[in-house]
């Protein structure tokens, strides 16, 4: 995929993270998986049923949204999850 995981809300500075979420445009799951492999999303969001048994999944989880917007300049795609942002950077 041609994103690359750069890290998460917590671990990165602050001005940059207001800029890329006040200008976030939300999208949807299908757009994320465009870029962003199902094997890497199941290392990040392991608590999620990725088998289709039935169980809660990250498309349809109401305490997550999706979004692209610019980090530091540089396109990026991320998933807001429990206010958490997980943050991929276009390589």
């Amino acid at each position: 995929m041609n994103y690359e995981f750069l890290g998460t809300c917590v671990e990165l500075k602050t001005k940059p993270l207001y800029d890329m979420i006040d200008n976030a445009k939300e999208i949807d799951y299908e757009d994320i998986r465009k870029h962003i492999s199902q094997k890497e999303l199941r290392l990040i969001f392991p608590e999620y049923d990725w088998s289709n048994q039935g169980g809660l999944q990250l498309h349809n989880d109401c305490a997550v949204s999706f979004h692209k917007s610019r980090y530091q300049d540089m396109l990026c795609l991320y998933i807001r999850w429990n206010a958490i942002e997980h943050i991929w950077i276009r390589g």
